[in-house]
């Protein structure tokens, strides 16, 4: 069994973290190309993306729901707090 501290760190790395998206810019079969503020792009796994999620198509703007360890790792700017409205 793992550890209680593993345990720990597991849930808080597949935590929902929360992006600001400005326009979703492209779509291939397994991802989204997403413009951040600051005119940051990155491509976005759908097979990431959570529920919660506002953006799906090309020219979208909204809320992008992702599990914080891939924010950390791709260093998408994110909060995580869920946004009250938008």
């Amino acid at each position: 069994m793992a550890h209680p501290s593993q345990l720990d760190e597991n849930a808080r790395r597949s935590a929902p973290c929360y992006i600001d998206v400005d326009k979703v810019t492209h779509e291939s079969e397994l991802s989204l190309r997403i413009i951040t503020q600051g005119d940051q792009d990155f491509w976005i796994p759908k097979s990431l993306i959570q529920r919660g999620t506002e953006i799906e198509n090309v020219g979208d703007d909204g809320i992008l729901v992702l599990p914080v360890w891939f924010a950390r790792k791709e260093l998408i700017p994110a909060t995580l707090d869920a946004p009250t409205s938008r």
